[in-house]
């Protein structure tokens, strides 16, 4: 086991490397992947566990030696046209699970796989390595080629979850230790959250402006005086760069990267070349290989309810055809059907008397001067954590609700609009009413499912344009619905649960601070984030939407933001 990682002369990494973030960026061939892959061989001869996700199928070169013969590391590799043991883009969770239970090394090559089969892949390995690792802190480090393609920037649409646990793990990792290494020829494609967790920053030779750019700004961020450095970039030779590690290493020099002693498949394939193959693993290995994955998805399959219904399917086909008894399913029923009426009139007949002393109190109150006598709390006290909604009911209107024609049929996302009512308890915004059933209020769909629910005599709207579900939007439901928040907690735990990582987090501060108000940078600072970013801006307009927020114009305070107070019931009254 070496004691330091020699990536090139008088270049030495600490071996604690593993588990911190690092970066590496340059053009096409000017020798990120190369240089990576330096590292990759020092880390795996430190004894260390290394996993690389390949979208490119070029890692396959680190079993070969340098002149692309057998004899480099003896890594496992999955998957791609050389690759010892295949993939499956639904295996994600399995690879994980090898990958922590035996402590193995691995190149996990997802070039074969299409966009939406390599996204499936990577979004269920990042979550389950993430949360094997919690219980089994070994060290890891994780390779990420064409870090943009699982940490972008600007995610598309279904890219939300991919890049929620790739955050996670680049964010979070070394708690468990994760480290991770991205590769990116476009900087400035690869997500501002993700790269600004990086340690450990070497750039090559870069000739885009916007990659340039998106390296100033890092270097910025990271508080570097670089002067000239980045404006000497394009025209660094190849394998020469510059590593800017302000924290970790307190360095910022030029460097030039070593020979690898494997094979680089990285380079640029040329006209009459050799295509060379790594050899299979031996029959020995593959084996084991194969054993692990099949326990793997043994117990995977144990604890997946398809799997078990399907069994259950097949041994009663099996019972069957052997003249065995025949099982029967049987239901029983818990309430007859005149119990279920009883009920059902019962709850009316309640519901209507509640109505009649509400009006009896209102009516009375006048006469018997009932004021309030406790004391109105301050607002610089805390403010008590009781939520404003209460028990779902249905608004007053001058005629009663229309009752649904008796072939409507509301589809899912319908009824999931209908259940975010029903569960908060109160009228809502349609942007509100969107965020919680997981829909674009921009959408021709949620307009669609609106206008469904209106015309059916499920929700009603007021002059206000808020929307609250009626008594007939509360039955087709079912008693299908969570009971009402009752506390600030319950409240926001519910909003949480419908937003995205870099969201919570805001509300979170904000909640913590409440009722302080902050200013949009202090808020940025709280949560590591750039308040210039447009992902910030983003999650900000998310919350502002849902009114989930207070903002200020008051340039006298010279802070303009706060939770907003429908959090608090003593805030709201006071």
């Amino acid at each position: 086991m070496t004691a330091t990682l020699k990536l090139g002369p008088g270049l030495r990494l600490p071996l604690d490397a593993v588990t911190q973030t690092v970066a590496f960026l340059a053009r096409k061939g000017a020798g990120k992947s190369y240089a990576a892959g330096v590292l990759v061989e020092e880390l795996h001869a430190a004894g260390a566990q290394v996993v690389v996700l390949d979208p490119v199928g070029i890692w396959y070169g680190l079993r070969l030696d340098a002149r692309g013969k057998p004899g480099g590391l003896d890594i496992p590799l999955f998957g791609g046209d050389r690759g010892d043991v295949p993939l499956s883009p639904d295996g994600g969770a399995l690879i994980a699970d090898v990958v922590v239970d035996h402590n193995t090394s691995a190149i996990l090559d997802v070039s074969p796989f299409r966009k939406k089969g390599r996204k499936r892949f990577v979004e269920a390995f990042a979550e389950q390595l993430f949360q094997r690792k919690k219980s089994s802190r070994t060290p890891l480090h994780l390779v990420f080629e064409e870090a943009q393609m699982f940490a972008p920037q600007r995610p598309g649409r279904g890219d939300e979850r991919m890049l929620g646990a790739v955050e996670d793990i680049v964010r979070l990792g070394r708690n468990y230790g994760i480290g991770a290494t991205l590769i990116s020829q476009r900087p400035q494609s690869v997500n501002k959250e993700v790269l600004n967790q990086v340690e450990a920053l070497f750039v090559l030779q870069l000739n885009g402006p916007h990659e340039r750019k998106a390296i100033e700004a890092w270097v910025v961020e990271k508080g570097i005086d670089v002067g000239e450095m980045v404006d000497e970039l394009p025209s660094l030779p190849v394998g020469h760069g510059y590593l800017w590690s302000p924290q970790w290493l307190g360095v910022l020099k030029r460097v030039r990267i070593r020979k690898k002693r494997t094979f680089d498949a990285s380079a640029t394939p040329k006209l009459g070349a050799r295509v060379v193959t790594p050899a299979k693993l031996g029959a020995i290995e593959i084996e084991k290989l194969r054993k692990a994955m099949g326990a793997a998805t043994k117990r995977a399959e144990e604890n997946d309810p398809k799997a078990l219904r399907k069994r259950i399917a097949q041994l009663e086909r099996e019972l069957a055809k052997k003249g065995g008894t025949k099982v029967e399913r049987v239901e029983v029923s818990v309430l007859t059907d005149e119990d279920r009426e009883l009920l059902g009139n019962g709850m009316k007949l309640t519901r209507a008397a509640i109505e009649g002393l509400e009006k009896e109190l209102a009516a009375l109150a006048p006469k018997l001067d009932l004021v309030p006598t406790a004391p109105r709390r301050r607002r610089t006290q805390a403010p008590s954590p009781v939520a404003r909604w209460g028990t779902p009911r249905a608004p007053r209107t001058s005629s009663p609700a229309a009752s649904p024609p008796p072939d409507v049929r509301l589809k899912r996302g319908a009824r999931n609009m209908l259940r975010a009512l029903a569960s908060m308890g109160a009228p809502l915004t349609r942007p509100q009413i969107a965020t919680l059933a997981g829909l674009s209020p921009r959408s021709g769909t949620f307009s669609n499912y609106l206008g469904d629910l209106r015309r059916g005599g499920f929700i009603a709207e007021g002059a206000d344009g808020k929307a609250q579900i009626t008594e007939t939007g509360i039955e087709s439901l079912g008693g299908d619905y969570g009971e009402p928040p009752a506390s600030t907690e319950a409240l926001a735990a519910l909003w949480k649960s419908k937003l995205k990582a870099g969201e919570r987090r805001m509300l979170d501060h904000l909640l913590d601070i409440y009722p302080e108000w902050t200013s949009r940078a202090d808020l940025a600072e709280a949560v590591e984030m750039s308040d210039r970013s447009g992902t910030f801006s983003n999650y900000l307009g998310t919350l502002r939407r849902n009114g989930l927020i207070e903002e200020t114009n008051d340039l006298r305070r010279g802070a303009d933001l706060r939770a907003g107070e429908a959090f608090f019931l003593s805030a709201a009254s006071s």
